[in-house]
């Protein structure tokens, strides 16, 4: 899990899920002091941070301990955000370029330019003395 995690980076009010065994609809209420869920009878519930961490860490979110466990619905949630991040994250470093590797390929390029420029210059110049010599008839 990640170190110091923070649920509202992954989680927020109003997020409507429902519990993994039953089914049943909830809604994420409050993320700022304690997580809090309203459930579809409108009883609102605190949720167990602990259990929270555990189901996250352990990823058996079938394991569910009472009738509408809400945290390992949450905990998923989480997880997969965090799978998906995680995936982006992995892209972005294989695949993206920081400003200086931006600016190496564009010094690369440039050089590569003035090198395809002088090429183009002796080749005419050479052509002009070519020409010079050998006179067409």
């Amino acid at each position: 899990m990640e170190k110091n995690l923070n649920y509202s980076d992954y989680i927020y009010i109003g997020l409507e899920l429902r519990t993994i065994k039953r089914g049943c609809p909830f809604k994420v209420t409050n993320i700022h002091d304690k997580i809090r869920i309203e459930n579809s009878q409108n009883n609102e519930y605190i949720i167990n941070q602990k259990k929270l961490e555990n189901y996250i860490l352990n990823k058996d979110f079938n394991d569910c301990k009472g009738h509408n466990s809400y945290e390992p619905s949450i905990a998923k949630y989480i997880v997969e955000q965090l799978e998906e991040k995680k995936s982006i994250d992995d892209f972005l470093e294989k695949y993206a370029y920081s400003e200086v590797d931006i600016d190496n390929e564009i010094s690369q390029l440039c050089k590569l330019k003035n090198y395809i420029e002088q090429l183009i210059k002796t080749s005419k110049r050479d052509q002009k003395d070519r020409d010079l010599y050998n006179p067409k008839i």
